[in-house]
């Protein structure tokens, strides 16, 4: 893989059909420069083609990273961070961005972001963006048996509380919102799946009787 030969520090991983603003390398490796406890800089981004949207994305915690891709796929990574976490997973077929960014974070790296629209992704018939979309689900439970501990309800919890007061702080009622929403439905689905194994339980022990 060409990151295993680069000699820079920094890396960016740019498709060929997108493209990114001409300050954006400059300012992303600015921000890594400042602080040795970052590992990835990210930015605000759009598409174009097929779809057209500006996405802004939340504040970064790991709590809304394990729940929803918060960083575009050019975000800019240390090499360090990288070799640390073992790189991308191969066996994906998408979302590998994703997962990449999650073992990043796992490890204990800091996340930036500068609220500057500064990479654009181009949207196709044939692109990424939307071969991964149909394999969303398939894709997700990849991500989450390969990280089994950080989708536990114990360590989702944990998390959720170490994101709510940064949030309640902003006062930002749209983040809070989502970042609520997301913790409910783990929790119901959580408390479904166990009253599920409740009644296979009783029928079993009916069934011996």
């Amino acid at each position: 893989m060409g990151i295993n030969t680069a000699r820079g520090d920094y890396i960016v991983c740019l498709d060929a059909d997108d493209l990114i603003d001409s300050r954006y390398l400059e300012l992303a490796s600015k921000v890594l420069d400042s602080d040795p406890s970052l590992g990835i800089v990210t930015s605000w981004y759009t598409t174009f083609g097929l779809l057209r949207f500006v996405e802004k994305p939340l504040p970064y915690s790991l709590y809304l990273l394990s729940n929803s891709n918060q960083l575009h796929c050019a975000s800019m990574f240390r090499k360090l961070a990288w070799q640390q976490v073992g790189g991308y997973d191969e066996k994906m077929s998408g979302y590998e961005d994703w997962e990449l960014w999650i073992k990043i974070g796992e490890a204990g790296w800091g996340v930036a972001q500068i609220p500057e629209v500064l990479f654009f992704q181009r949207c196709h018939e044939r692109s990424k963006f939307f071969k991964s979309r149909k394999k969303h689900v398939e894709l997700v439970s990849h991500i989450r048996m390969a990280h089994e501990d950080l989708y536990s309800f114990k360590m989702q919890t944990r998390l959720f509380f170490q994101w709510l007061p940064d949030c309640l702080r902003r006062k930002k009622l749209h983040e809070l919102r989502i970042g609520l929403g997301q913790y409910l439905v783990d929790f119901r689905l959580r408390n479904i799946f166990l009253k599920y194994l409740d009644k296979r339980s009783q029928f079993y022990l009916n069934a011996e009787k």
